[in-house]
C-alpha cells in the first residue's frame, strides 16, 4: 500500500514538470514570432524595386569666356649652331668660354697640326717625284715618236719588223705618259686633302653669336665630326608654345601674344609667325611659334629655353 502511495506522488511530480517545460517553450515561440515578424517585414522583397537616389553631381566651374588663361611657353634663339670637329686629331686650343660674343669668322678653337704638316712634307716630296716621273715619260714619247717618223719616212730602208717595233715602242711611251698623270694626279689630290684638312684644324664661328655650350676643353681627342662648341644667334629670339588641337584652328598668323617671364620686370609682345600643320606625335599638340619684340635694354636677361607663360591677345 505504501508503495503504490510512492508512485502515484513520483508520477504526479514528472507530470507537473513536464507541464512546466511545456509552458516555456510556448512562452519563447511566441516571443520569436514578433521579432522575425519585424526582420522579415524590414527585408525588401524578390519582387520590390529598392530606389536609391542618385549622387549628387559635383559642382561644374563655370566656363572662362573665350580662350584658355595661357599656354606655357619656351624662348629660343633665332638660330642655334653646333661648330664640330672636320678631322680626327687633338685639340690645341679653345679660345672661347661659355657666354662670350664671338663675330662670324672668328676662331673658337684649334686641332694640333704637326702631324699634319709632316704628312705634308711627305706628300710634296712625293708630288715632286711623280711629276719627275712624268716628264721622264714626255722625253721617251717624244723620242719613240721621232724614231717612228724617221722609219716611216724612208719604209723602203727598214724591214717591216722594225717599223712596227718603233710603232709598238711610240704606243708604250704614251702609256706611260698616262700612269705618269696619273700618280701626279693622284698626289696632288692627296696634297689637297692635307691642305683642307689644314684650313678646318682652326674651328671659326659660322654666324655672329654667343656661345651656349662648349663640350670640350684644349687637350681632348676629338673625331671628325665631334661637337666642340654650341653658338646661339645673339638678339633675335622666338617663341614657341604649344596648344590642344582643338584650339589651334581658332590662332591665326599675325595674332598678338604676350609673354609673362618671372626674371623680368614686363610682359614682352609678340606675334605669331606660324602654326605648324600637324600634331605633334609624342605630345599629341600643336606647336606655335611668334616673333619676339624685345628691348635692347632686356636681350642680355634673355637666354635659350627660358619657359614663361603666353597669353593671346587676338
Amino acid at each position: 500500500m505504501i508503495m503504490c502511495t510512492m508512485r502515484r506522488a513520483a508520477l504526479l511530480r514528472g507530470l507537473l514538470l513536464l507541464l512546466a517545460l511545456l509552458a516555456l517553450l510556448a512562452a519563447s515561440g511566441c516571443s520569436r514570432r514578433p521579432a522575425a515578424a519585424a526582420a522579415r517585414a524590414a527585408q525588401p522583397s524578390d519582387s520590390a524595386t529598392i530606389s536609391v537616389p542618385p549622387p549628387a553631381p559635383a559642382p561644374r566651374q563655370a566656363a572662362l569666356p573665350g580662350r584658355p588663361a595661357g599656354y606655357v611657353g619656351v624662348v629660343l634663339a633665332r638660330q642655334a649652331v653646333t661648330v664640330a670637329a672636320e678631322a680626327d686629331g687633338r685639340l690645341a686650343s679653345v679660345s672661347v668660354r661659355v657666354g662670350d660674343t664671338v663675330r662670324r669668322g672668328q676662331e673658337l678653337a684649334t686641332l694640333a697640326t704637326d702631324a699634319m704638316h709632316d704628312e705634308m712634307t711627305v706628300v710634296q716630296a712625293t708630288v715632286a717625284a711623280a711629276r719627275g716621273e712624268e716628264r721622264r715619260a714626255e722625253l721617251e714619247l717624244d723620242r719613240t715618236r721621232d724614231r717612228r717618223a724617221r722609219r716611216e719616212l724612208h719604209p723602203e730602208l727598214y724591214a717591216e719588223e722594225e717599223l712596227a717595233s718603233a710603232r709598238n715602242a711610240e704606243q708604250e711611251a704614251a702609256a706611260s705618259v698616262d700612269s705618269a698623270k696619273a700618280r701626279v694626279a693622284e698626289e696632288v689630290g692627296h696634297l689637297r686633302q692635307l691642305e683642307t684638312r689644314l684650313q678646318h684644324a682652326v674651328l671659326r664661328a659660322p654666324i655672329d653669336g654667343r656661345v651656349a655650350l662648349r663640350y670640350l676643353d684644349a687637350g681632348a681627342l676629338v673625331h671628325s665630326g665631334e661637337q666642340v662648341v654650341r653658338l646661339i644667334s645673339a638678339g633675335e629670339f622666338m617663341l614657341r608654345f604649344a596648344v590642344p588641337p582643338e584650339q589651334a584652328a581658332s590662332i591665326r598668323k599675325g595674332e598678338s601674344v604676350e609673354l609673362r617671364l618671372d626674371s623680368l620686370p614686363m610682359s614682352l609682345p609678340g606675334r605669331v609667325s606660324q602654326v605648324a600643320p600637324r600634331i605633334d606625335t609624342a605630345s599629341q599638340m600643336v606647336f606655335v611659334e611668334a616673333e619676339l619684340q624685345v628691348p635692347p635694354s632686356l636681350l642680355d636677361r634673355l637666354q635659350d629655353g627660358l619657359p614663361g607663360r603666353v597669353t593671346l591677345r587676338g
